[in-house]
């Protein structure tokens, strides 16, 4: 629950600002080098994967110190600096401080966080009233279709929203009750609708790179595949509700218009997040999950 109050709260602080994540990134390191240097850390052997990522992130954080010698505006390169020595910091933190039995928790508190960041932007768009897009609209007129609410830039949500995917396609495959194996299925036609409202293309992407691989190095692939394409199914007919009213689609977007078609088109769209569940949930009774 704490994991994914953090990501709902980063999500409406437009996925932090720079005095945020320069002061978080400062904490994390202290908190690594404090934690390693007592002998607290690591609680458990880091595997070899947890050193890929950390060393991959590295070689990713020492690109862009170097980019500030050639880049247009060195005092932007500098604030991506500080942005990606964040993201080593909590990569460093999850491999030191978290057994191997914990990070699904982990994992499970981010796809949560998402999830609720996916269902209240597609509340923005849907509900009359929820929220509202931000000043970009104004500075950029054609972005005004985009759904960019909580986190303030369509892109950035997108691609948000991508990430729950294999987590959420994890969930699904672990050896759990089948309820909740359904419940880690609900929330993907909310987040697929909302990923198509962003037009983000960068978001498709990676939601269907993390699907595939997932589905290529899972360990209970069957199992993934099962729920992905019950995920795909319910995604599609929510897609074709959507579609059904261009105006909420293309625009113009009008009080009235929302007010019309919204909550009618809302509804339909947790209908079918919950049918995915309960028809995913029947598969995983009669069809475990497996290693293969």
């Amino acid at each position: 629950m704490l994991v994914a109050a953090v990501v709902i709260a980063l999500s409406f602080d437009g996925g932090s600002s720079t005095e945020v994540t320069s002061l978080a990134a400062i904490l994390l390191w202290w908190t690594v080098l404090v934690a390693v240097l007592l002998g607290i850390w690591p609680v458990a052997p880091v595997p070899r994967a947890g050193w890929a990522a950390v060393l991959a992130l590295g070689a990713f954080a020492a690109w862009t110190a170097a980019s500030i010698a050639w880049a247009p505006s060195a005092e932007r390169a500098v604030a991506e600096l500080g942005r990606v020595t964040l993201y080593l910091g909590v990569a460093l933190v999850a491999v030191l401080a978290v057994r191997r039995r914990a990070a699904a928790r982990w994992a499970d508190g981010l796809a949560a966080g998402i999830a609720v960041v996916g269902a209240l932007a597609i509340a923005q768009r849907l509900v009359p009233g929820f929220g509202s897009s931000g000043g970009i609209p104004a500075l950029l007129p054609e972005a005004a279709l985009r759904l960019s609410y909580p986190v303030g830039y369509w892109n950035g949500l997108g691609i948000l929203l991508a990430l729950a995917l294999p987590l959420l396609l994890r969930a699904a495959a672990a050896e759990r009750h089948p309820a909740i194996r359904g419940l880690a299925v609900l929330p993907i036609p909310v987040l697929s609708t909302a990923l198509y409202l962003t037009s983000s293309r960068g978001g498709v992407a990676a939601a269907a790179a993390g699907a595939v691989v997932l589905l290529l190095a899972g360990a209970r692939r069957f199992a993934t595949a099962q729920a992905l394409a019950v995920a795909a199914a319910g995604s599609a007919v929510a897609l074709a509700v959507l579609r059904s009213q261009p105006q909420l689609v293309d625009g113009p977007l009008t009080p009235g218009l929302i007010e019309a078609q919204g909550p009618a088109v809302a509804l339909a769209i947790a209908g079918f997040c919950v049918a995915a569940a309960a028809v995913y949930a029947v598969v995983a009774v009669f069809a475990p999950a497996t290693t293969a």
